[in-house]
């Protein structure tokens, strides 16, 4: 049984915003300052890595990974 082409974006766009969502709660336990070198070396995805698991617990820290994929296994999908 497969979707409509409407249902698809409907479903596409829904459990994108809520996959973000997940990520922001976990994104809440890191110190502004952590975000903004984040941000700022938005380039160098090892250095965003250390920098989130210095920050999350390990178990968060592979929450956050999966989300992640999640989120960019979807938007691969509807390019």
């Amino acid at each position: 049984m497969g979707f409509t082409e409407e249902q698809n974006k409907y479903y596409v766009k829904a459990g994108t915003r809520l996959i973000q969502q997940q990520i922001l709660r976990l994104m809440k336990n890191i110190p502004i300052v952590e975000l903004q070198k984040i941000d700022a070396e938005n380039t160098d995805t090892m250095k965003t890595r250390k920098i989130l698991q210095r920050n999350l617990t390990e178990t968060e820290f592979i929450e956050y990974s999966v989300w992640a994929w999640m989120l960019m296994q979807i938007q691969k999908n509807n390019e």
